[in-house]
């Protein structure tokens, strides 16, 4: 990741908090560094002053429109004055000021109409994914090793390509790992994100499907499209040592889900799962039982 920090101001009416927060905690996880009134303004700060600084020296500013920004009065248009003064001053290639839609509104700042906007408004990940885009294509913030997210199924030969004679990894890859405090971890190595538990008991594969179902009904960590792993995903996980939890995988993770089930199965009947107990890869038949950790993907950005 690119030492120099990007930061993009998040301007809102107060109407439109919730998106404007969930907008703010995924460009966190995507490893961008977001600023929000409710967070970033502490008590004994003189806010005006706060907020005036943030958007001169912010890399981006993202203005979140709505029916309720465009047509009230108050401090929401003064955010959005500071920021084209400052857009007034970037060269004319330089992408600054994101116009992010959320609903059918129409800006009445006239000079918001040559600027392309993100539309939220019909769908969340697809809006958040430009704007990751947006950002992503002039500072080339994240570089993702993307692994392959469609379960196979394995000949021999395909599995001796990703292990070795004693079934662990023949690579092993240095994953950067987050904390999101919401019961997952993002790996911004990989773009992938993982539930930092999984499964309170075993299952057994039919079961596993059901669990990912519950998850994506339930909207676990805000996110309705969790999923089981790919083998080469679940191995992605594989730490060449012993970690401090007395696993083969990063501390980060709990230690209750020690071998885990992917989605990929192999030519000769059975199903690939991950034991990370002893670090390495196993096979065991459709209808025996394993703990799930569920993982999900990052809208694309790279």
């Amino acid at each position: 990741m690119n030492e120099k920090k990007t930061t993009v101001f998040i301007s809102y009416a107060h109407e439109d908090a919730e998106i404007a927060l969930k907008i703010y905690d995924d460009l966190r996880i995507a490893g961008v560094s977001p600023w929000i009134d409710k967070e970033n303004i502490l008590p004994g700060d003189k806010w005006k002053l706060k907020i005036k600084e943030a958007i001169k020296s912010c890399s981006y500013f993202l203005a979140i429109l709505s029916s309720h920004s465009v047509s009230k009065e108050g401090y929401v248009q003064h955010e959005l004055k500071i920021a084209m003064d400052v857009l007034e001053e970037k060269p004319p290639t330089k992408r600054f000021l994101i116009p992010a839609k959320i609903d059918n509104c129409k800006p009445q700042d006239d000079r918001l109409n040559d600027i392309q906007y993100a539309d939220f408004s019909l769908n969340y990940d697809r809006g958040f994914s430009k704007v990751l885009k947006a950002i992503m294509h002039e500072t080339r913030l994240i570089k993702i090793k993307r692994l392959r997210s469609e379960p196979k199924t394995f000949s021999n030969e395909e599995v001796k390509e990703l292990l070795d004679d004693n079934l662990r990894p023949n690579q092993y890859i240095e994953n950067d790992f987050m904390n999101n405090n919401n019961g997952t971890v993002t790996d911004h190595l990989t773009g992938l994100m993982w539930q930092k538990g999984g499964s309170d008991k075993e299952m057994s594969q039919k079961k596993s499907k059901d669990y990912i179902t519950i998850l994506n009904r339930t909207k676990f960590g805000g996110y309705t499209n969790w999923r089981l792993p790919t083998l080469v995903e679940l191995v992605s996980l594989l730490e060449k040592e012993v970690s401090s939890n007395g696993l083969y995988i990063n501390s980060i993770f709990s230690n209750k889900q020690d071998w885990c089930l992917c989605a990929d199965n192999r030519v000769s009947g059975g199903a690939f799962y991950v034991v990370f107990n002893d670090g390495k890869v196993h096979c065991i038949n459709i209808s025996s039982i394993t703990y799930v950790r569920a993982v999900r993907t990052i809208p694309d950005y790279s």
